[in-house]
């Protein structure tokens, strides 16, 4: 029976129940569930360094997984180019035989071409997870269409008033003959007259399908020469009186793009992003398209053999850059693939060293756990027993 003599005595003692009751409660918690605490508030000085390293684990484990998809990707550009590279050493193994003698003949140029333009088109067309690799930012877009075959001649010009001789020679046209513009058309007041002029000639050689226009400034700028038809532009030239136009200054392209030119970057880390893969208009990419294009025109039934080996020449020509372009986005490829995986490994050993971190403060010892749980049990049971005992004496017991 509680008195007021012993009334304080008997709330100490209670309290000391509902302690140890308690701290045997959260031990059994903690031995169900591993964990020291069920929430932050109960980790004292400790939560704020949880809090730390679990954020910062979160940002590495996400930069980390950024890296692991530009990898993949990775990967299977490389595997794309280093086909790309195989087709154009092929390639040039071709045109060496049927540059040789007459064996151009024994060779069925326009289907094997045409057959390989496909196969390269596919490649440059690779999806991967929805979008098109090769396509720049505009991964939503398939980069290459080689559907129909358009050429550009572009000149950049510093000065077109200084123009003095403007030539081109375009296969399948005007006798295989060059079509040059030079007094009194030249020079040109601006870079429009310079078009013009390249135009009125093209009309007066009856060359259909191909034409001139002018980007840029009044006399500064660019001089675009245009061909639909699909026939070759083997060489282009623009002279000059002074210094201002370079000779060889001029960029033949094949135009099959839908893309655009810039590339995919990573956020590999904090402030650190890295720039990784190619676009199908880079210069080995086009040249190897213009190569298999120039030797699909140059097998066609109604093409003279003057203009066909010079075509094959020209592919030849091409296939090599092709192959050297080709070697150099793959070089390009592995140096940023090298970075990616350094800085992948420096994620993977923080998350190494954050997750032990954040183990040894939230993770309980199962062991130390168990120690406490029986200690506490042992203390309740002789506390049970202790004011089981004391609760059956009685007066009567003192006064015999």
């Amino acid at each position: 029976m509680t008195r007021v003599a012993t009334y304080a005595q008997h709330l100490l003692t209670q309290s000391y129940f509902t302690d140890t009751q308690t701290r045997l409660k959260d031990a059994h918690i903690q031995l169900a569930s591993g964990k020291v605490a069920q929430s932050y508030d109960k980790l004292g000085i400790s939560s704020f360094q949880l809090v730390t390293l679990e954020a910062k684990y979160d940002r590495a484990e996400q930069f980390s997984d950024n890296i692991d998809r530009a990898l993949g990707r990775m990967d299977i550009m490389e595997s794309t180019m280093a086909t790309l590279a195989e087709r154009a050493t092929y390639l040039q193994g071709q045109l060496s035989t049927a540059l040789s003698a007459t064996n151009a003949d024994d060779i069925a140029l326009e289907a094997m071409a045409s057959g390989f333009l496909k196969e390269v088109a596919s490649l440059l067309n690779l999806e991967h997870e929805g979008r098109y690799l090769f396509a720049g930012s505009r991964g939503d877009v398939a980069p290459v269409d080689v559907s129909s075959t358009t050429y550009t001649a572009t000149f950049d010009v510093g000065d077109a008033t200084t123009a003095d001789a403007f030539s081109i020679r375009i296969l399948g046209t005007n006798n295989f003959q060059p079509i040059t513009v030079g007094a009194p058309a030249l020079p040109a007041a601006d870079g429009n007259a310079l078009a013009a002029a390249v135009n009125a000639e093209l009309t007066a050689a009856g060359v259909t399908g191909a034409t001139a226009s002018w980007v840029g400034g009044a006399t500064n700028g660019k001089l675009v020469i245009t061909e639909t038809q699909g026939r070759p532009i083997s060489a282009a030239s623009l002279t000059a009186a002074g210094a201002e136009i370079d000779p060889d200054g001029v960029s033949i392209q094949q135009e099959y793009f839908r893309g655009d030119s810039i590339e995919a970057v990573v956020r590999a880390d904090e402030g650190f992003e890295v720039s990784y893969g190619s676009t199908a208009d880079e210069p080995g990419f086009e040249q190897l398209v213009r190569a298999l294009s120039y030797v699909a025109w140059a097998g066609g039934s109604d093409v003279e053999p003057s203009e066909r080996d010079e075509a094959l020449t020209q592919a030849f020509d091409l296939t090599k850059k092709a192959i050297d372009g080709i070697a150099e986005s793959r070089s390009s490829l592995g140096a940023s693939y090298s970075v990616l995986e350094a800085a992948k490994q420096g994620h993977q050993d923080f998350l190494t060293y954050a997750g032990n971190a954040i183990s040894g403060i939230e993770d309980a010892d199962v062991a130390e756990v168990m120690t406490r749980i029986a200690a506490d049990e042992t203390q309740l049971q002789a506390s049970y027993i202790t004011i089981s005992r004391l609760s059956s004496v009685s007066l009567i017991d003192f006064l015999r």
